[in-house]
């Protein structure tokens, strides 16, 4: 037995690996619909937790809890959270991408911004933004500001940090499992259900920290690391497996396959492949000056009419002919220039397309999708290719 084997048998055989195994299988309905890890989905349940007229029988509790440890900060200066019991909560309204503000509690005399980050940092002066919107939108109304993030990141800026009380998830986890102690019995059971649903999940997979799993996940890693590491090495590619059936299904339409790319399909029709100049460096592998091409690398998927780089004359002579097909884009760029693009919402290397059935259906929508614009640029570029390409000086 290899050293390898060795290793891969002691880690099937591991208790823990049947542990978390049991762990994970756990239902939890933020798993279940894919929210865990999506910043918006956060948001809208913390909407939810805040408002006091929601289903959750915490009434304004959460709320009041949540404002008095915003309050103590001292970049609060105009209310204190002893004043917070006695604010009345039965009017507020609570806006959701308040013009991108994630979150903006208004109260009748003043509001809070909220801005919930993990997953990405701040960019494009995003909070000095926010600012400027609630000043704009409740120029007489007091304001207080708040980041929250998973781990106590602070905003870029020192303008911000001046304005910017820090929040973290740790605490909002604190805040919930203190009203599951508390309010346990008053609570509807399916809300109690989703609320530790939500805290095994903030725990898991936004503080990655203080949860059983993840705890258990990185002993078993320290334990089994040489067979782990084989394994994640040796894992399948899911892109590749795409590009297999994708290209089957391009060629069962009688098309011939072009230059390859992992998560692009590139291709042309039989009438173009065999005239199709093939002189453009600094393009693709096998110098095709033109090729029709699917890129599904990412959450949406893009079919393109493609001109590589290359002399320009032959560039420009491609682009000239194309342009008599209407839907075509013209174009001034002297590299890579897509004549037209088409973008498709799905990603192929998405958990829905992992049957093979329902991927080869898929592709197939999609070939059918764009065979009509295929059909107009190929003709007339077969056309402009015969009539006169070969006396084109380039």
């Amino acid at each position: 037995m290899t050293e390898t084997r060795t290793h891969l048998s002691t880690l099937i055989r591991s208790p823990d690996l049947e542990k978390i195994s049991l762990m994970l299988a756990k239902p939890n309905i933020f798993e279940i619909l894919r929210l865990a890890q999506h910043e918006i989905r956060h948001s809208n349940f913390l909407a939810w937790l805040l408002d006091p007229s929601q289903s959750h029988n915490l009434g304004d509790t959460f709320l009041k809890w949540f404002l008095k440890e915003v309050f103590q900060d001292e970049r609060v200066s105009w209310i204190d959270e002893f004043d917070v019991d006695g604010v009345k909560t039965t009017n507020i309204i609570i806006h959701r991408e308040y013009e991108h503000i994630d979150l903006l509690i208004e109260f009748p005399d003043w509001i809070v911004v909220i801005e919930n980050k993990f997953g990405s940092s701040e960019h494009n002066n995003q909070l000095a933004r926010y600012r400027k919107v609630a000043e704009r939108n409740f120029p007489n109304k007091p304001k207080a500001f708040v980041y929250l993030t998973p781990q106590h990141e602070e905003p870029k800026s020192e303008d911000d940090r001046a304005v910017y009380v820090n929040f973290t998830y740790g605490s909002v986890i604190q805040l919930l499992e203190q009203a599951c102690e508390i309010y346990s019995g008053t609570m509807p059971e399916t809300v109690l259900h989703y609320i530790t649903d939500y805290i095994r999940v903030l725990k898991r997979y936004v503080m990655q920290d203080n949860d059983e799993a993840v705890e258990l996940a990185r002993k078993i890693y320290r334990n089994h690391k040489q067979a782990l590491d084989f394994i994640f090495e040796h894992k399948p590619d899911r892109l590749l497996e795409v590009d297999k059936v994708f290209r089957q299904r391009v060629t069962a339409r009688g098309y011939a396959l072009g230059s390859k790319g992992k998560g692009f399909t590139r291709f042309l029709t039989k009438e173009l492949d065999p005239i199709v100049p093939r002189e453009s460096d600094g393009g693709w592998s096998n110098k095709e000056s033109f090729l029709y091409e699917f890129d599904y690398r990412n959450k949406k998927i893009y079919f393109r009419a493609m001109v590589s780089p290359g002399e320009q004359p032959l560039r420009q002579r491609i682009m000239e002919i194309l342009s008599k097909v209407d839907g075509v884009n013209k174009t001034n760029s002297k590299s890579w220039s897509a004549v037209y693009s088409q973008r498709f919402p799905n990603p192929l290397t998405g958990e829905k397309f992992l049957d093979d059935e329902k991927l080869v259906e898929e592709i197939d929508k999609l070939l059918d999708a764009v065979e009509p614009i295929i059909e107009k640029t190929s003709e007339c570029l077969v056309d402009g290719i015969k009539n006169d390409f070969d006396v084109v000086d380039y």
